[in-house]
């Protein structure tokens, strides 16, 4: 596990650790896939995301644009299309007459909430492959992983995954 820094003297990982990376990232998306296709194939993955952020509590287009690098025109025709599916519900935001207030249709809910529990189901027979001492390795990487993300500015909001897990 040899570093170099760069010149701002951040270290920088070496190929192969990157490499170990992009193939554990690899399993992670196909979990990913795997739920949205087989529990809401109608619904793309940048649209599931945009579901799971209005649950964490973002709840206005620009605010959505922001979070997702994109523009906002882009987030007002995904929620358009999310509305027409009944996932999200769109009102006035009392705040500025101008904007809307998102949040997600008790459909949107369920919907997030059967996806992060496949999810879980996956990950549980993922884990039953390993040892005891091997998850907890896995896990104190994943735990360092998520705050690299969120340092460097990547990942979603996860308060309701939070909520769903301790009803566990």
């Amino acid at each position: 596990m040899q570093m170099s820094q760069d010149a701002t003297n951040r270290l920088i990982p070496n190929h192969a650790d990157v490499e170990t990376a992009l193939h554990a990232s690899w399993a992670l998306v196909d979990v990913a896939a795997r739920s949205l296709a087989e529990l809401a194939e109608d619904v793309s993955a940048p649209q599931y995301r945009l579901l799971v952020l209005i649950d964490a509590g973002v709840t206005r287009g620009v605010d959505l644009a922001r979070d997702l690098d994109v523009h906002s025109s882009t987030i007002a025709r995904m929620v358009e299309r999310l509305v027409a599916r009944g996932l999200v519900d769109r009102s006035p935001d009392p705040g500025d007459r101008r904007a809307n207030v998102l949040s997600l249709t008790k459909r949107g809910t369920t919907l997030v909430q059967d996806v992060n529990e496949h999810r879980r189901r996956q990950l549980v027979d993922l884990l039953s492959h390993l040892e005891p001492d091997e998850i907890d390795t896995v896990v104190t990487g994943l735990t360092l992983f998520t705050r690299a993300a969120e340092a460097s500015g990547h990942g979603t909001p996860n308060r309701s995954c939070a909520e769903d897990s301790s009803q566990q």
